[in-house]
């Protein structure tokens, strides 16, 4: 199903830059910065990366056909595109062009039976989520574009009398939410034509952003959201609840939005909408009519929907006198619903919340013991907070469950060097240290002494301990946590000493092809299919795809310190699929430092600063099928 092959059919021409970019050039908004001065000697070094980026570009383009699965060529083609777009927007419009026909295809053959089909849906959802978060900023009609024309069919659905959520109403709200900055008339008319499908969470992240730039189009789209709220279906439809009682807490009564009073302040915090007096009463008619028909056994779907109503009962009882009466009767029931733990807990959570270290452990001596423990972690942890650690210990002592103990105490010891590190003590830190005997602990904390030892510019400081945690890991890196913290080290390394990164990171390189080789040879074994045809799959989650992803992270960042060794490191990978997208990371490194500075979008069109002057001649290979 995902093995068709794709072919090579022509070749686009890069955009050649001239030294004056003409028409082709975004415009600066008044507010970015001026571009800064360089030296003859800095253009024409940044010139010559960029020149390099571009040609590497081109080489792992014309080598993506070879890719036996479809999903490798694609995430190519996307990295590509997005590469591409800043520098020569129409070439970048047809590659997405093309992912968009290679999803489509890949969704159109999508067999419910087949065992494979939830790993191929998550794949597909993943690549239409990436795409859609680069085209949101760049075009938003290009982006819902591509979402409709690569819609997933619903496999599967849950039985009973549960409604199940529209993913594909989700995700164009959810698009809509993310161009609502730029365009919020483009997202209301994308909230408006949701809401003929229904009333979905995606609906109140819209809502937000309008507010923030349009009130009377926002109070427009919430008057919309409540008049399509159902309440018959309320015992069902658990997003509808969700939006009810966030619409609750947005819409109150003018006079409760007094910033002088504590609910007014609240209020304002939470964005408080200013609606018309008939859409308020609409809504808590609504809601109090789903409260009060609402079958026994379905009122834990509304708990949302009590909680809120508690809130606002002096409203209830002014829009909906004749019916609060049973209102309080039902939320007398609710209560009696409610765990007993979940009750008690709800009586400590004020103390919990803003007492004092006195109050927390006195209330924690006197609480029942099922909630005893809880209260001890939060007053333990307060006293961490405050730097005193022989009160936290003395806090973990009274913890009855002796496992909780015991883990407590090992959370406080690792805590302990760290926080002696930010208060600028550093032996005392390295003294504390020595009480950890986990070698990936010690590691990870002296990752995190060595930060706060060089953001306090105490470099010697920092570098012994950066020395001491890659003599932990020196050679080969014994599991997967060894290896993440290698490569952490590496970075830590980067800007200050770029030539002992680059070592560390081509060590891990060698490392990690010694893994996948011996990975391949005994996939299917370990519970997890990581390959297909030989080739690693793209998907988000496995072990190999994030260890490839750091080592090519790495050395991006490495890049303009010296892109010729970063290219050949990442070309030491002998993995195909593996090898491109790590060349591809590398590019992306050298020309987001030397290239594209996007400030913004006004009115749907980017903003930004482009490359300044040079000519970079290429060619990218299109792929399609």
């Amino acid at each position: 199903m995902l093995t068709k092959r794709i072919v090579p059919v022509f070749v686009l021409s890069l955009l050649t830059f001239s030294t004056s970019v003409g028409a082709q050039v975004v415009t600066t908004p008044a507010t970015a910065p001026p571009p800064e001065a360089e030296s003859e000697q800095a253009v024409k070094a940044r010139k010559e990366l960029m020149k390099s980026a571009f040609a590497l570009l081109e080489e792992v383009s014309s080598e993506a056909p070879s890719l036996k699965l479809a999903e490798n060529r694609i995430r190519v083609q996307m990295t590509v595109a997005d590469l591409l777009w800043p520098y020569d927007e129409a070439r970048a419009r047809e590659m997405y062009k093309t992912v968009q026909e290679s999803l489509a295809a890949i969704i159109g053959e999508i067999d419910p039976g087949d065992p494979q089909v939830y790993n191929t849906t998550n794949l597909v959802s993943q690549f239409r989520n990436e795409v859609l978060h680069k085209l949101a900023g760049r075009d938003a009609k290009l982006a819902l574009e591509f979402l409709r024309a690569t819609r997933q069919p619903q496999l599967f659905h849950h039985g009973g009398d549960y409604k199940q959520p529209d993913q594909e109403a989700a995700m164009e709200l959810n698009l809509a939410g993310q161009i609502a900055a730029q365009d919020p008339k483009a997202a209301l008319r994308m909230a408006e034509a949701s809401l003929s499908k229904g009333v979905s969470s995606g609906l109140l992240n819209v809502l937000s952003q309008v507010q923030a730039k349009d009130k009377d189009a926002a109070a427009k789209l919430a008057g919309d959201i409540v008049k399509n709220l159902r309440p018959d279906e309320f015992g069902i439809d658990h997003e509808a609840i969700n939006v009810a009682a966030s619409l609750l807490q947005m819409i109150r009564a003018r006079e409760a939005a007094n910033p002088n009073s504590a609910q007014g302040a609240q209020l304002q915090n939470m964005g408080g909408l200013v609606v018309d007096e008939a859409v308020r009463r609409e809504l808590i008619e609504k809601i109090v009519t789903a409260v009060n028909g609402m079958a026994p056994h379905r009122t834990g779907n509304a708990h949302g929907l009590f909680m809120a109503l508690k809130n606002v009962m002096p409203e209830v009882e002014k829009y909906a006198p004749t019916r609060a009466a049973t209102l309080r009767r039902r939320m007398g029931d609710f209560e009696k619903t409610i765990p007993p733990q979940q009750r008690v807990w709800q009586e400590y959570q004020e103390v919990m919340q803003s007492g004092t270290l006195d109050a927390m452990l006195e209330a924690a001596a006197k609480a029942p013991a099922e909630i005893r423990d809880q209260l001890y972690s939060q007053a333990m942890w307060k006293a961490v907070n405050e730097n005193d650690y022989e009160r936290a210990r003395q806090i973990i002592a009274n913890f009855t469950n002796p496992q909780q103990r015991a883990q407590m105490l090992r959370d406080l010891e690792r805590q302990m060097p760290w926080r002696a590190a930010e208060r600028g003590n550093f032996e005392e830190a390295r003294q504390l240290l020595s009480r950890i005997t986990s070698k990936e602990e010690r590691i990870s904390i002296l990752l995190q002494i060595a930060m706060v030892a060089r953001n306090n510019k105490k470099e010697d400081a920092a570098r012994g301990f950066l020395e001491e945690a890659h003599s932990l890991v020196a050679g080969r890196a014994e599991n997967h946590t060894q290896f993440h913290a290698l490569l952490q080290i590496a970075q830590a390394y980067g800007t200050a000493d770029p030539s002992r990164s680059f070592a560390i990171v081509e060590s891990a390189i060698d490392r990690l092809n010694e893994l996948l080789a011996a990975a391949v040879v005994v996939d299917g074994f370990g519970g997890q299919d990581s390959f297909r045809e030989g080739e690693l799959k793209p998907v988000g989650g496995y072990m190999w795809n994030e260890m490839v992803r750091q080592c090519g992270e790495e050395l991006a960042r490495l890049a303009p310190a010296d892109f010729e060794r970063a290219s050949a490191a990442a070309g030491k990978f002998e993995r195909s699929e593996v090898r491109a997208m790590a060349r591809l990371m590398v590019a992306r490194g050298a020309l987001l430092s030397s290239g594209v500075n996007v400030y913004g979008h006004e009115g749907g069109v980017m903003t930004g600063r482009r490359l300044r002057d040079g000519a970079f001649p290429t060619s990218i290979t299109v792929i399609r099928n």
